[in-house]
């Protein structure tokens, strides 16, 4: 994540103020997470259950309701 923050700055990409505030919120805390427990990787963790049909299938359908007009 950082090193997407530094290419986004890098090459002066707009990103909208809601996805920063993800973005942001996300490192913050898995620096907390580290600090709690650093043999615990939150990121595999989430990799998972983003890999996995049946959520991305609902995200899916959840993205294609908000952006339909």
């Amino acid at each position: 994540m950082e090193q997407l923050l530094e290419k986004v700055r890098r090459h002066r990409v707009k990103i909208d103020g809601n996805v920063c505030t993800v973005i942001v919120t996300t490192l913050v805390l898995e620096g907390w997470q580290r600090k709690l427990d650093p043999g615990y990787n939150v990121m595999e963790t989430l990799q998972t259950l983003l890999l996995r049909a049946d959520w991305a299938k609902s995200f899916a359908y959840t993205i294609e309701s908000l952006m339909a007009p």
